[in-house]
């Protein structure tokens, strides 16, 4: 049976390389338009805000689009829609004001990245398989090695053309969305439980307690893990003083690396190991690297927290939603819409909160303590940025603690 949706798994599985361009493509370029385009870091921060909020509409219009259209066209329609922001993205900013052009793109590769989050995880479930966590941490790995992929191949094309060439780099990766429509469009679709009637389950589903804590969770692990994907290219070049290639390649993408790895020893050997275990134990992880690269003074020490930093981030989203998905069987697409929409919004927060932070402590010398550490004024900012922003593994690693000590007592 499952062997009969291996060109549907494809598909999804190049979908969420779809969704690693989406998220990362940009930030790729903070550097270039920061000093091109003269953006503050609360307008990089806002970009990064602005991705999700229109990913947090699209979460749950999903809803009401799947039930009148069906998963196929809406999957393919997301595939469509990233290759137009993509592509826009690159045109947009040469053509008219660069920060109104960018947020222009950003709605359609949004619009992408939104639809995908929330169509392929109940299409991978519906596929007959032993292990539905195995499932999620397998499928999501394929975005952590999409952002390994965008970040080496977009660094090194940036090294070998020159950053004044940076449009000619998002019309190779809108090539990705393109092919991959036409792969949906071949795809057969499993059957899906509430397909159909997923607004009518949401009604029901939003009655559940549980329901709440596990969109806290979501909040939590999609900021714990955004933060450091989004901002840390910026604070290579710029907190730690190395180059543009050199910085990609030891900060997003070690990051990068290690999550993708993660997901994939997990999707791999995830049946042997209790999910709020290492729930847990990703979240603690989590505020270990964050102090770390807010602290450690040495280039190579904040490398290693970034390595930390990516093992940490690598279940807390498929852990929450294989967890989630245990707990509420009968959630289905309306649950999935949900945690994406509670996720988009910890993606979302955390960037921006990162990005005024840092603009808030680079105006007021008052609050550059980091300094007498030895850092300099930049330095600072943003490493007390990347502090505040350890307030979200922290949060998590709390409220999992509470967590399993009451399913402990419930099941004694």
């Amino acid at each position: 049976m499952e062997n009969r949706f291996r060109l549907t798994k494809i598909a999804c599985y190049i979908s969420y390389v779809v969704q690693a361009i989406v998220v990362n493509i940009a930030p790729l370029f903070f550097v270039i338009f920061r000093e091109s385009y003269g953006l503050s870091f609360a307008d990089l921060g806002f970009l990064v805000l602005f991705t999700f909020i229109v990913q947090l509409v699209i979460d749950i219009l999903s809803m009401k689009l799947v039930d009148a259209f069906g998963y196929k066209p809406c999957a393919i329609l997301a595939n469509f829609s990233a290759t137009l922001g993509i592509v826009l993205l690159s045109i947009l900013p040469g053509v008219i004001p660069a920060f109104p052009g960018l947020l222009i793109a950003a709605v359609f590769y949004s619009i992408g990245g939104g639809l995908i989050e929330v169509m392929i995880n109940p299409i991978i479930e519906a596929i007959p398989t032993d292990s539905v966590g195995a499932s999620f941490s397998l499928l999501h790995s394929f975005y952590s090695w999409g952002q390994v992929s965008v970040t080496l191949i977009t660094s090194a094309l940036l090294f070998a053309v020159g950053d004044e060439k940076w449009t000619y780099l998002p019309l190779i990766w809108a090539t990705v969305p393109f092919v991959n429509a036409f792969l949906m469009l071949a795809s057969p679709m499993p059957e899906i439980a509430d397909a159909g009637h997923s607004l009518k389950n949401a009604k029901s589903i939003l009655k559940s307690p549980i329901l709440y804590v596990f969109l806290l969770l979501m909040v939590c692990g999609g900021s714990t893990e955004m933060v450091i994907s989004q901002w840390a290219s910026y604070f290579a070049e710029k907190g730690l003083g190395v180059s543009k290639i050199t910085g990609d390649l030891l900060g997003p993408c070690i990051f990068a690396l290690m999550m993708a790895l993660g997901r994939t020893a997990y999707g791999i050997f995830g049946k042997r190991i209790p999910i709020f275990k290492g729930l847990i134990f990703c979240s603690l992880l989590g505020v270990i690297s964050y102090a770390g690269i807010a602290f450690i003074p040495s280039p190579v020490w904040v490398m290693v927290c970034f390595a930390l930093a990516g093992i940490a981030s690598s279940l807390l989203w498929p852990g929450t939603l294989s967890a989630s998905s245990e707990a509420m069987l009968s959630g289905g697409t309306a649950m999935f819409a949900f945690l994406a929409f509670a996720g988009d919004l910890g993606c979302s927060l955390g960037p921006w909160i990162n990005g005024v932070v840092n603009d808030l402590i680079t105006e007021n010398e008052s609050l550059r303590y980091m300094c007498a550490l030895g850092f300099t004024s930049e330095q600072a900012s943003l490493r007390s940025a990347i502090l505040v922003s350890g307030i979200f593994p922290l949060v998590m690693f709390a409220v999992l603690i509470i967590i399993s000590t009451y399913l402990k007592k419930r099941n004694k």
